[in-house]
């Protein structure tokens, strides 16, 4: 499960990025923009609690609380345009 919650954290930064062309041309070299991706990557997960295993007291908490409060994210891949 939290391989694809990582995998989706992945898909989002990508296309933050993709959807900014200025961000890559502020970059020398795709080492450098590659690495500032992955740094994204690794704040949104951290901030997400996914660096956690999934019993750990805060990601229970907080899916509890979200559970509780009915809210259970946004979607990334089943979006329409409309």
């Amino acid at each position: 499960m939290d391989s694809i919650l990582k995998q989706g954290v992945v898909f989002q930064v990508r296309s933050e990025i993709a959807n900014n062309p200025s961000i890559a041309k502020s970059f020398s070299n795709v080492n450098e923009f590659e690495s500032f991706i992955q740094e994204k990557i690794d704040v949104r997960v951290k901030q997400l609690g996914l660096d956690e295993p999934w019993y750990t007291p805060q990601r229970i908490g907080i899916t509890m609380y979200k559970i509780m409060i009915l809210d259970f994210g946004n979607t990334t891949f089943l979006s329409s345009d409309s």
